[in-house]
């Protein structure tokens, strides 16, 4: 068994081995500020709407030039501008991040933004996991558009600026311990961006003719079966010769299918209300049933009114 005497002077080496050890180890940690953090990606601003893209915003008027606001539609509507700026450090540290700018003349972002972001992460007082990591940085901004005919324009300037932290040694008699602290200035880093695009918003104004008519019908329908999609088939079909004098605004198809009842005679139900097939001549459809034949007819539809229907095409499902 050890006496009191052997197990003081093991306690005793041991803890001057461990201050010896905490002291090698403060060494080298107070001087990993000049490494602790680095750009791994330069800032990139950038808005979600990509540069010289054209939105069509489409309008009917009558005769007399006045729009008919029933048949305003978008081709192809934006999305709320957004300009971001993106960065990605490695280390552990704060970044400082700025972004400012305009979309369309209004002003966005904050210039004066003066909140660090916390990069990296550490436990307790002790820098035992000194380990750094890749982060992503962004901030962003968002702007507005009115649905117009004119040119949009945005630009975003921004900087990113790196602060690394590193453990600052101390030691509270014979225990070590210390804070984290800032970098000096010389160890910062900072990089900048800035760019800018537009995108155009264009309005189609269509005069209808004082006497225009109801449109002729699609010319051709076809049907084709869906290979193992239970129930579902394809539908295409060719533009209408005739669009009346008034551009073609929707395509509607209709459908009704044989339904074979159990040990008796099956019937063919009634036609469905006309559903929306769109303009680009074609579509998927979903029928009820599986195993089923279906009749499918259309028509076109204008500002003035609808076609009369084709003749019914046929498929039979899986």
């Amino acid at each position: 068994m050890l006496s009191y005497k052997r197990i003081s002077l093991f306690i005793t080496v041991f803890c001057f081995l461990f201050a010896i050890m905490m002291g090698l180890y403060a060494h080298w940690a107070h001087f990993t500020e000049d490494i602790l953090l680095e750009f791994t990606s330069d800032p990139e601003i950038t808005c979600n709407i990509p540069d010289k893209k054209v939105f069509t915003y489409t309008a009917q008027t009558d005769s007399n030039g006045n729009v008919i606001t029933a048949t305003e539609s978008w081709d192809e509507k934006p999305s709320i501008p957004v300009v971001t700026i993106n960065a990605e450090a490695h280390g552990r540290g704060w970044a400082h991040i700025l972004l400012y700018g305009n979309i369309d003349g209004k002003s966005g972002g904050d210039p004066s933004n003066t909140v660090d972001r916390k990069l990296g992460s550490w436990n307790g007082l002790l820098p035992f996991d000194l380990s750094s990591h890749n982060h992503p940085i962004s901030v962003h901004f968002k702007g507005v558009y009115k649905d117009d005919s004119k040119e949009y324009k945005w630009d975003g300037s921004g900087s990113v600026k790196l602060i690394p932290y590193y453990w600052h040694w101390r030691m509270n008699g014979i225990i070590p311990g210390g804070e984290w602290r800032r970098a000096e200035e010389e160890f910062h880093k900072s990089k900048d961006a800035s760019t800018g695009g537009s995108w155009t918003v264009k309005k189609n104004i269509t005069p209808i003719h004082p006497n225009a008519t109801a449109p002729s019908p699609p010319q051709t329908v076809s049907l084709q079966n869906i290979v193992y999609r239970n129930g579902e088939f394809r539908l295409t079909w060719t533009k209408s010769s005739d669009d009346g004098g008034s551009p073609i605004t929707d395509y509607q198809y209709q459908y009704c299918y044989y339904n074979q009842g159990y040990r008796e005679e099956g019937y063919w139900t009634n036609w469905t209300n006309w559903k929306s097939a769109g303009k680009d001549m074609k579509e998927r459809v979903r029928g009820p049933r599986m195993n089923t034949e279906y009749r499918v007819r259309m028509r076109a539809v204008n500002s003035v009114g609808e076609s009369g229907a084709t003749l019914y095409e046929s498929v039979t499902t899986n």
